[in-house]
């Protein structure tokens, strides 16, 4: 075969081939697109304050905490950060393999969906970093067993997939993943009725601002009781034992995560202002 100037990196004539790169999502892009969406109406809004005249710091104040709670709503809604936890693992990389991974892995539960990440590197090839990061959804039991079975085809590692079998299990004690389906459909219909009223506070405050604190109010209410349904739905016995590098077990303890005190804090926040005013 003829030599060419087009033919580094080419082998038997074909494509060229770099090595394969994969690379982690590193950027939820709709929490990103809500950012920006809402720093672009509260830009608006600062550039116009200045022709604002009558009751100019109550103006700026309302308008503020407006965009906070819708911005807050959203952000809650979409990620997955209500219930968490993170541990040190030093467990077995694959089935039938004598390799192992040392690394940490971390559990990140919404109310649609779950992220379970795992950092580090294994024995033989300890120079290598890994930077798992997998999405998967949990909308109803079908759904939770093609996670199990995709993670299982891909080849994932084994702290991934044994988390994955513990959400998907269904029968008996073992309702983990039940429970969470059901603390996110009931606090996410809560948080969908807070955006409603966030969407009648906006107009109140454009329109009747007479009516702001009573929807004000009702929002913060609302936000206050899909933080209650929430604590009281999620499993609280979920624990998952992992060996660690002492050759000791360590157990993963989920706790709350920010979206949960976020709209705690947005609620409560809500709360506290309209009964000052």
């Amino acid at each position: 075969m003829v030599e060419g100037w087009f033919n580094a990196f080419r082998e038997f004539g074909g494509p060229t081939w770099y090595g394969d790169h994969r690379t982690p999502v590193v950027i939820d892009f709709t929490i990103t697109q809500i950012a920006v969406i809402f720093s672009v109406f509260l830009t608006t809004f600062l550039i116009i304050f200045p022709g604002v005249r009558r009751r100019k710091w109550a103006s700026f104040l309302s308008t503020v905490q407006t965009l906070l709670i819708g911005a807050s709503i959203l952000i809650a809604h979409f990620h997955p950060s209500w219930h968490q936890a993170d541990v040190e693992v030093f467990s077995s990389y694959r089935s039938f393999s004598s390799e192992r991974v040392l690394g940490m892995l971390g559990i990140h539960i919404g109310l649609s969906c779950a992220n379970i990440t795992l950092q580090g590197s294994t024995e033989k090839n300890s120079h290598e970093f890994m930077n798992y990061n997998e999405r998967i959804y949990f909308t109803d039991v079908k759904t939770m067993h093609r996670n199990l079975l995709d993670s299982l085809h891909k080849g994932l590692p084994y702290p991934i997939i044994t988390v994955i079998e513990y959400l998907a299990a269904d029968k008996a004690g073992f309702i983990w993943g039940r429970a969470y389906r059901l603390a996110g459909y009931y606090t996410d219909f809560l948080l969908w009725i807070s955006f409603s009223l966030w969407c009648l506070l906006v107009l109140m405050i454009c329109a009747l601002p007479r009516y702001f604190s009573r929807m004000l109010a009702s929002t913060g209410c609302c936000l206050c009781t899909a933080n209650v349904v929430y604590a009281v739905s999620c499993p609280k016995s979920l624990s998952i034992p992992f060996p660690t590098s002492s050759e000791q077990h360590a157990r993963i303890v989920f706790y709350f995560g920010w979206c949960f005190w976020l709209i705690l804090a947005t609620g409560t926040a809500d709360v506290r202002r309209t009964s000052n005013s």
